[in-house]
């Protein structure tokens, strides 16, 4: 006859029996689960009909606003993102639409097992500016300033007799201007004068943004620097001067002025760089965007105005 204690420890055995058992049945069902997401991961799709695996390729989409028309080869796949899609290899247009935006496009190539990413694209709304109090028109970021008192010696000793050519702007690292010579310096520190770069441009304005990338405008160029892998980019050349720029927060956009209005320029360069007209309003001077990323401020003839970058 069992005793009470030997029955518990009968069907405790046996409920760790049945826990053994499930947790083999529920790892062997999860087995295709986890090959089929790590055989989609690799760039390869089921295909019904032949009963195979066959090569694909993928995009995946990401939009401000969310709300947006995702169209590949003039056939509408989505309203909204993030997008996601495995597509068979070859060449689409790829087509971003909103009501009341500019559209974004591009003519890419897919390949077999490769995946084309597309994070925080920005659609513009298609707005006009509207008057503020020009004291509301100022800018939030770091500006060139004339090189300060208190580094004036450091320079003349590193071989400036005249330090008043010199300009700097601070930043993630720092950045001084000869403008008598037209040459500028990275220094991780202005007040010991280590140089980690240096380069040739008659620069008028510029500006980091939080990645150590470099903005800067010479009289009808917008390039950008990155100083982590000491690579310049020449974004655009044009006849008329450019007056002004500044980064968008997200740091894939730059907006910039001329004469003949306010632009934005993306930097993604696959297939090409778009740029969006954005006003007409002439000579657009002291561009700023808020932290978020939604309003752009500036200045044209003496009056302050606001342009919404989201609805």
């Amino acid at each position: 006859m069992k005793t009470k204690g030997q029955s518990e420890e009968t069907l405790g055995k046996q409920r760790q029996q049945r826990h053994s058992v499930l947790f083999w049945v529920f790892s062997i069902s999860a087995i295709p689960l986890t090959v089929l997401v790590v055989i989609l991961a690799a760039g390869y799709r089921f295909d019904g009909n032949t009963r195979s695996l066959v090569p694909s390729a993928a995009i995946m989409v990401e939009t401000i606003p969310a709300e947006v028309t995702i169209s590949l080869n003039e056939d509408v796949t989505s309203t909204k993102t993030p997008f996601v899609r495995k597509l068979e290899p070859g060449n689409y247009r790829v087509l971003l639409e909103a009501p009341g935006y500019h559209s974004w496009e591009k003519q890419l190539v897919f390949k077999e097992t490769k995946s084309l990413i597309f994070p925080r694209v920005v659609l513009f709304p298609e707005t006009t500016p509207s008057l503020i109090e020009k004291t509301k028109v100022e800018s939030t970021h770091n500006l060139i300033s004339s090189l300060p008192e208190n580094l004036k010696e450091t320079y003349q000793a590193a071989g400036w007799d005249d330090t008043s050519e010199l300009q700097l702007l601070a930043g993630p690292a720092d950045l001084i201007i000869d403008t008598k010579q037209s040459v500028a310096f990275i220094i991780e520190d202005a007040k010991d004068f280590s140089i980690t770069g240096r380069f040739s441009a008659k620069i008028h304005d510029a500006e980091w943004n939080d990645n150590r990338v470099l903005l800067y405008v010479t009289d009808n160029e917008l390039w950008i620097y990155d100083h982590r892998t000491e690579q310049h980019t020449l974004l655009q050349r044009q006849s008329t001067p450019i007056l002004d720029a500044t980064w968008h927060p997200g740091g894939g956009y730059i907006f910039f002025s001329d004469a003949n209005g306010l632009s934005a320029i993306e930097l993604d360069d696959r297939d090409h760089r778009q740029i969006w007209h954005l006003s007409t309003t002439p000579s657009p001077t002291d561009l700023n965007v808020n932290a978020k990323g939604n309003t752009l401020t500036f200045a044209s003839d003496n009056l302050g105005y606001s342009l919404p970058l989201e609805y």
